[in-house]
């Protein structure tokens, strides 16, 4: 692992103002499993980060975890988030987001390649130990800009949402690069 990745620990937040209910709020990190690509000498982050709040007027009780899980073995998808989970202080699951991902080379560029969100599914089950409601959204993007076209969404009990996307080159809202003027989308200066 990379020895020198600086990280976050405990942070502890005071309000300065007496009296009001608790007077500081305190939440620690864990990090697990770094990877450092020697080849491409980069430290490609952590794959689990479990984040936990503390309850400060009750002997810094956890009263909510939140563990996350990352890619981090990958160039092209390091850092993005494959899971997280929201539990209580008792462990009991609250809810679970699960992400994934494909990879794309967009067609007007030569090897410019990106990482695309496909599906998030996230599922609700409120400490009862069963997913009561889920919810799941995907995305669809065009492969020129990389830009999302379309959005989908549907959870228990509810019909499918679908929102279409379009964009448009503005000659309004374009940058001066040079003598030249380009659309705002390609970016350029």
């Amino acid at each position: 692992m990379y020895s020198t990745a600086g990280v976050m620990d405990t942070l502890i937040v005071k309000d300065n103002f007496p009296g009001d209910g608790a007077d500081m709020s305190m939440t620690t990190w864990q990090y697990d499993k770094g990877y450092y690509d020697r080849i491409e000498r980069v430290f490609y982050g952590f794959a689990i980060v479990n984040e936990k709040h503390h309850y400060t007027e009750n002997s810094n009780a956890i009263y909510r975890k939140y563990n996350r899980y990352y890619y981090n073995n990958n160039f092209y998808y390091k850092g993005l988030l494959l899971t997280e989970e929201v539990r209580n202080g008792g462990d009991s699951l609250y809810m679970v987001s699960m992400n994934r991902y494909s990879h794309h080379t967009l067609t007007n560029r030569e090897n410019a390649q990106y990482a695309t969100l496909d599906t998030t599914v996230i599922c609700y089950y409120e400490g009862t130990g069963s997913a009561d409601i889920r919810q799941e959204k995907t995305f669809r993007y065009e492969t020129t800009y990389g830009n999302v076209t379309q959005q989908t969404e549907t959870s228990t009990d509810m019909p499918v949402v679908t929102a279409n996307i379009s964009y448009h080159v503005s000659r309004r809202h374009s940058k001066q690069c040079g003598n030249t003027r380009l659309p705002q989308a390609d970016n350029y200066c």
